[in-house]
């Protein structure tokens, strides 16, 4: 077959000039290849780029070569590039293949430290992390956490099979002495003469079985004597870590403490549980109801029988309704006695409002709290507002929170109206309950039902 003209001409020259000498037939042989090297590859023929990564395509000695495909970075997989050119008039084609690869493992951040101390890996809460992969993203949903005896390991493998493992060591030791926690109020006054009841601490050790923990209690209280007096509680735990809190309690000369004690919302069953207590304790309230469900009928009955007062609130305790209008109104206090009456054969003319004399939710009629607490007494009811709320109407209030705000705010030598509720959703009410009848009897108070001989406690009326 006859070579290509160009070519057989090189051939012809390089062969005639230096046929003779070996130096002859090697620069021959690079004429050669120099005439037929007019088109190639820049780089080479197969390349590797990590997913995600930017490529650089190195493409050709021809830099008008066209070039056709297309190389998709985020996702793994063998792709082909086509250069095509013009060569002597002819066409030619050269191809790369690019693979795209996945070898690099997702990268877990911890939060926190990654070396900490603690006496227990139990007793560690953990701080959180976060795994992101060059391909993948976020892939922390998929890390697991695998506790041993002095260390926590994180895992994850991203969906090409890297996995990745970091730890978080821990120094097993205890660092941290118990907290003790004052069970009712860090002061607490009472009158001459009381009974002083012992609120105690609750204890709490990272590392160390609180139950197993023995709480000292140094000091005691006089109640004959006026005077300051300070209870100190002391716990130590098995490290030898100690804590220490305490108290002071001051005896005071100041005249009996009267308590009205009165719960809102009712009946409910928590009804049935505050009833319980206070017979437990020997003790009368003030029930202010609202008409609710024929199966706690029962409750208002046993409230009245056992010489609880039970008075009116509302027929159904919607503020839109209630205060719309003066007739609006007296049709919700009607009612509501009617309802009172029909379960206790009483007829009740003690009311309060439903959010108080001073309630701003009534705001949509202007005036109309004015006139209502003026009416109402005239027509001969007496209305009750309370000098003491425990802050039970906010159901995210604990039930210690319910008791330290009534030990504080019960005025000792005064007389006091306290605002509880007995309704649904009131459960910390209950709870709370028997720590404050203890309070009230320690300070010796005089617990009293609501009557109409009662002085009436009254708000400052806002609308």
């Amino acid at each position: 077959m006859k070579p290509p003209d160009r070519v057989a001409f090189c051939y012809t020259v390089s062969m005639k000039r230096y046929a003779i000498s070996l130096l002859g037939l090697l620069l021959s042989l690079s004429l050669l290849t120099a005439c037929d090297a007019g088109f190639r590859l820049n780089g080479t023929s197969q390349m590797t780029v990590e997913i995600n990564t930017a490529f650089v395509d190195p493409l050709t000695s021809d830099p008008d070569a066209i070039v056709s495909g297309d190389v998709d970075i985020t996702q793994t997989g063998t792709y082909t590039l086509t250069y095509t050119s013009t060569v002597n008039g002819k066409t030619k084609t050269l191809e790369r293949l690019v693979e795209v690869v996945d070898t690099t493992a997702p990268v877990i951040t911890l939060n926190g430290e990654s070396h900490q101390a603690t006496c227990a890996i139990s007793r560690y809460v953990e701080d959180g992390f976060r795994a992101i992969d060059n391909g993948d993203g976020d892939v922390s949903a998929l890390v697991t956490v695998v506790r041993e005896s002095s260390r926590i390991l994180y895992r994850v493998s991203d969906r090409s099979g890297n996995q990745v493992e970091v730890e978080r060591t821990f120094d097993l030791t205890d660092n941290q002495a118990p907290i003790l926690t004052l069970n009712g109020p860090d002061h607490i006054e009472m009158p001459k003469g009381g009974r002083y009841f012992e609120y105690g601490v609750t204890v709490n050790d990272d590392c160390t079985d609180p139950a197993k923990l023995s709480v000292k209690t140094i000091g005691n209280v006089n109640t004959k004597t006026l005077g300051e007096y300070q209870i100190t509680y002391q716990v130590q735990d098995d490290s030898g870590h100690t804590a220490q809190r305490t108290r002071t309690i001051l005896v005071v000369d100041k005249p009996v403490t009267t308590v009205y004690l009165t719960f809102d919302d009712g009946p409910h069953t928590n009804t049935r549980d505050v009833l319980d207590i206070l017979k437990q304790y020997n003790a009368k309230a003030t029930f202010f109801v609202v008409r609710r469900a024929t199966k706690y009928n029962s409750y208002v009955t046993r409230a009245y029988n056992e010489g609880h007062t039970v008075a009116l609130h509302s027929n159904t305790h919607n503020y839109w309704d209630i205060y719309a209008s003066e007739e609006a109104y007296f049709e919700d206090l009607f009612l509501v006695q009617d309802y009172v009456y029909e379960l206790t054969g009483h007829r009740s003319w003690i009311l309060r409002f439903p959010g108080g004399s001073s309630n701003t939710v009534s705001d949509f009629n202007p005036g109309i709290m004015t006139y209502l607490t003026q009416e109402v007494q005239r027509r001969g009811f007496h209305y009750f507002d309370w000098s003491v709320s425990t802050g039970d109407g906010n159901s995210a209030n604990p039930p210690q929170s319910i008791i330290n705000r009534a030990i504080k705010y019960i005025k000792v030598g005064k007389s006091n109206v306290v605002l509880l509720h007995d309704g649904a959703g009131h459960n910390e009410t209950v709870e709370a309950l028997p720590a404050i009848l203890d309070y009230l009897m320690s300070i010796n108070a005089v617990l009293l039902p609501i009557t109409m001989d009662t002085p009436q406690s009254h708000h400052h009326v806002q609308n």
